[in-house]
């Protein structure tokens, strides 16, 4: 990898840091950065970092909503 594709990698990573637990999301909410992903219509390769931090953020919020509905009785 050259130096400038792992300074990219860092600065997108650093970008998304308050977003980390990502990893950690339950499968709807993998399904939902999907397709937030996939209504911009760009090729995941155009995806910017405010793209992506506008994407993580949606994702957030649908987590938030999915686990408050299914704690209801």
């Amino acid at each position: 990898m050259s130096p400038e594709t792992i300074a990219m990698c860092m600065a997108v990573q650093k970008a998304l840091e308050s977003f980390a637990h990502y990893c950690e999301w339950n499968a709807p909410s993998q399904i939902a950065f999907a397709r937030y992903c996939r209504e911009l219509g760009k090729p995941l390769s155009e995806l910017t970092v405010a793209d992506l931090q506008a994407i993580a953020q949606r994702t957030e919020e649908y987590a938030q909503d999915y686990f408050a509905l299914r704690s209801r009785p």
